[in-house]
Formats: C-alpha cells, structure tokens, sequence
C-alpha cells in the first residue's frame, strides 16, 4: 500500500486539456515516459507564454512549439496583416488549422498593446521565480524528499538559474544533484546565449539532441521534432551524470534575409566535447548542417524539413569518420482525410552506430541497432471530444543475428492504440492498450492495458487508474489521487496531493511505471 502527501509550488497543471497537449507536442503516449526538464519545459509555457505577436523568428522556433514552416507562415501574417488578435484569426493562419491551434492555445500568448496593422513594442520587467517541492513515502523506512529551485529574469531576455534535489534516503548535505544556468535571449543577431547548463537540439536527433525524445510509437502530430537549437536546462540533475543535459557554453547566431533565413549555434561542452550547427529557413522548410567532435565521435550530418502541398517531409542523414558508419532517418507525414493526421518513418540505425549524443526517433533506449519503419495516425472528432492515436512499429536488429538468433527471433513488433473521451470539460476517459513482441526475449509477447478517468478543474483534482500487465505473470496497479490548489496575494501557489493505491508485480518483465510528483 502507498500513501504520499506532495505539496509543491508548482501548479497542478489546469484542465485536462493541457495534458493532452503536452503529450502532443511531446509525442509521448503518456506523462510517465516525460523526464523532469521536458515537463518542466512545457509547465514554464504556461507560467510565462510565448507571445506570438512580440516573438522573434528566431525565439519562435527555438520554443520547439512551431515548425519553421509554421513560422514562416505566422511572421509573414504579422508583416502583412499586424497582430494576431484571436486563436480563430490564428487557426486561419495557412499551417495552423483548427486541431493544432487547440492544443497550441495553452503555451501561447495573443497579447498585444497595438491596434490593428502595427507591431507589439519589448517590455520591461523583472521576474523571480522559487519552487519547492517535498514528498514524504510511507514504507519500510519513512522517508522525505526535497527539491527547489530559483530563477530571476530581466526584461524577459537575461536569466539566471539554480536548482538543488535531494532524493529518499540521500543526506541532508551536499545536495544529490544540482543545476545552474546564465542565460541571454536576443532579438538581433545574437538569438541566445547560456553558460552552465544547456540543452542542444539539432535537425531530427541523429548527431546531436540532449534531453527528451519521443519513442518510435509516437503520435503522428509530433513524430517529426523541431529543433529548439540551444537552450537552458532547468532540471536539477545537470551535475549529477543522469541527465543528458551538456555542461560548458553556448551561443546561437541568426540572420535575416529577404526570402530566406538562417541561424548558426556553436556549443563547447564538459568533457571536450564540440558542436556546430548552421540552419537555412526558407518559405516552405528548412536545411541544417551540424559537426559533432568528441574523444569517441566525430560526425556530420545533413537535415531537412519540407511542406510540399499539404505533406511534411523529414529526414536526416549522417556518417561517423571514427567508426566510418552512416546513419539515416525519413519520415513523412500528411491528411488523408479531415480531422485526421497519418505518419510513416524509415530508420536506418547500425548496430556500432556511436550514439553518445544522439536521440533520433528508435523503439529502444539506444539509437544504434536498429532498421525498423513505423506507422501512425491520430483521428480527432470536432471540438476534439474524441481522441484516437493508433501506431505499429517493426524494429530489426542486427546485432541478434551475431548473437545466433535466427531472423525470425531478431526483430519486435509493437502496436499501441489510445482512446481519449473528453466527456465535459473538466472530465475525461482515457483507454490506452499496447501490445509488443520482441523475438529475443525468453517471455516474447507482453500486453499492457491502461484506463483513466480524471476530473480537473484547475483548483481541484480527482483521478483514477487501473493498469495491468501480463508477460511472464500478471501485474496491477491502481490507485486515486486527489489533488487542490491554493493561490495566494503576489501570485504564490501551494499544491497539495494526496495519492493512495495497491500494485502487485512479481517479476521484472511485468514491470509497471507510474510518475510520482517528487
């Protein structure tokens, strides 16, 4: 039995809404697979939103919401047009669409000062932000958990950050892991620049992509990523060898030209590690070019991202000058039919592929061992009241046939299909099913089933799950979670949770995962 109490300064997350579309963007099936930085990314959205009418191009596209198509398409609306003055206005805008400015809406500010036909001026403020965490667990050992962190931003460009954790059982002092970061956000040549910790993340993640990568069953949405180029990390592992987060320096450089675009990022990271990336935006996509130079690697790669009538076309090319391997990755993406998005993937992974720094789209933890190809789709009803995401994935993996595995015993089969029902609009179901076969394994065939029903309205929470496994054996897990939220003078919150619930597993092929908030 488990019985946690999370109070945390940090909002529960609003209507469920906003959980769908962080899984959108994402391209996660579910919160669990999220690490801490990537959902902090996206809880950062909306305390401090991206203003789509003052933004610059180069801010929009490292935000990671916005392809560069879509940023094309939005800033040459601006030009012409003046400010976006309504999502309906926004969802007109050639890109957007209905569906997508729906789950844009959450991360995304409209705000403007100007009438009609006139550019948003800069503002000037300053900003501190402190979060607290702490969790108390309930077994054989009582035990609490501890996690903070500070930030202060000027006129929304210069920031600094510090972030300190410690987990159950560690001591008191020094912390377990910790984090810092200095950063600068600029609207001319210089587009940013951060010293300590820092994410980089470019073309499709076949050379160089720290932090977060959705797997192979992604949803169709967000099976392509859009290169944020460098940003700071505000997690709170930095220091302590688990994160994939790069310590040292980064700067990022644009330029604008009269139908094109371009930026340039430079990284020197601990320990000797070197990286470059120019990238060209045009009217219809975008090419990059990135090195990478280690003590193990020394790579080049080429990417790419086209609309071509309606279709997006992905891909990414590389070769490794020490292990003298190439890699590859295509996808393409398009509507069949309205309220519909379908997707396929190709990937050519070698099995001594070097993927230190490598996160492209893989059914497996690794990007290196694998020639597979992946089908998805994800159908929305009006208003978005229903949500269905179906995927299948065939993965081959080379090296099993050296092990002496026959070919029929070296591959994995995945499917995976969700259901979502937004009943109201604080109340939803959702059914997500996953069924995976991987021909090396002792116990071949697993199946996992998952069903929540969640009631938020941004104040007070009430959620219900029940999962089960079965591979070698059968597994559950269940449980109910309530959760409020508290607003206080000078815009400090305090969110308290309450969890309680039962699981059974035996082995660890019927493992089960379940995110906790500490």
């Amino acid at each position: 039995m488990i019985l946690a109490l999370f109070p945390a300064g940090v909002r529960s997350g609003g209507p469920d809404g906003v959980e769908q579309s962080i899984l959108l963007f994402s391209g996660a099936s579910s919160l669990e697979e999220l690490d801490a930085d990537e959902l902090e990314r996206y809880l950062r959205f909306l305390e401090h939103p991206l203003e789509l009418n003052n933004a610059s191009r180069s801010r929009l596209l490292s935000s990671g919401l916005l392809s560069a198509y879509r940023v094309a398409s939005l800033m040459d609306y601006r030009r012409r047009c003046g400010d976006v003055l309504s999502f309906t206005e926004l969802a007109a805008v050639d890109g957007f669409g209905e569906n997508f400015t729906a789950a844009l809406r959450p991360f995304v500010s409209l705000e403007s000062v100007n009438i009609p036909g006139r550019g948003s001026p800069d503002g000037h403020s300053m900003e501190h932000s402190f979060v607290l965490r702490t969790s108390y667990r309930r077994s054989s050992a009582d035990d609490w958990a501890l996690s903070g962190r500070y930030a202060i931003s000027l006129d929304s460009r210069y920031e600094a950050g510090i972030a300190l954790k410690e987990a159950y059982g560690s001591k008191a002092f020094p912390p377990e892991s910790s984090s810092f970061y200095l950063s600068y956000e600029g609207s001319s040549h210089l587009s940013a620049l951060v010293l300590g910790a820092f994410n980089c993340r470019f073309g499709q993640g076949l050379a160089l992509w720290s932090g977060f990568s959705p797997s192979s069953l992604s949803t169709a949405s967000s099976v392509s990523k859009n290169p944020t180029l460098i940003s700071p990390y505000r997690g709170y592992d930095a220091f302590s060898g688990e994160s994939s987060a790069l310590l040292g320096a980064a700067a990022s450089f644009s330029f604008e030209g009269h139908r094109s675009s371009g930026s340039l990022s430079a990284c020197v990271a601990h320990p000797g590690v070197g990286a470059a990336n120019y990238s060209i935006y045009l009217r219809r996509g975008q090419f990059g070019f990135t090195a990478l130079a280690s003590a193990t690697e020394c790579k080049a790669s080429a990417d790419l991202r086209l609309n071509l009538r309606g279709m997006d076309i992905f891909a990414e090319s590389a070769f490794d000058f020490f292990a003298l391997r190439a890699a590859a990755v295509l996808g393409l993406r398009f509507s069949p039919f309205p309220n519909a998005t379908a997707a396929t993937v190709l990937r050519y992974y070698p099995s001594d592929w070097p993927d230190s720094f490598s996160a492209a789209l893989r059914s497996s933890s690794r990007c290196r061992d694998e020639h597979g190809a992946s089908l998805l789709m994800d159908i929305y009803s009006d208003k978005r009241k229903h949500l269905v995401n179906v995927a299948a994935d065939a993965a081959f993996r080379p090296s099993k046939l050296q092990d002496g595995f026959v070919p029929g015993r070296s591959v994995q089969y995945r499917a995976l299909c969700m259901w979502k029902w937004n009943c109201l609009p604080v109340l939803s179901l959702s059914t997500r099913a996953d069924l995976r076969f991987r021909g090396w394994e002792k116990y071949a065939l697993r199946a996992n089933m998952r069903s929540e029903l969640a009631f938020d309205d941004g104040a007070n929470m009430l959620k219900g799950r029940l999962e089960l496994v079965h591979c070698r054996d059968m597994s559950y897990l269940c449980f109910v979670e309530a959760g409020r939220r508290f607003l206080f003078p000078g815009g400090t919150e305090l969110s308290l949770y309450m969890r309680q619930g039962a699981f059974h597993a035996d082995a660890w092929e019927d493992r089960i995962y379940c995110s906790q908030r500490d």
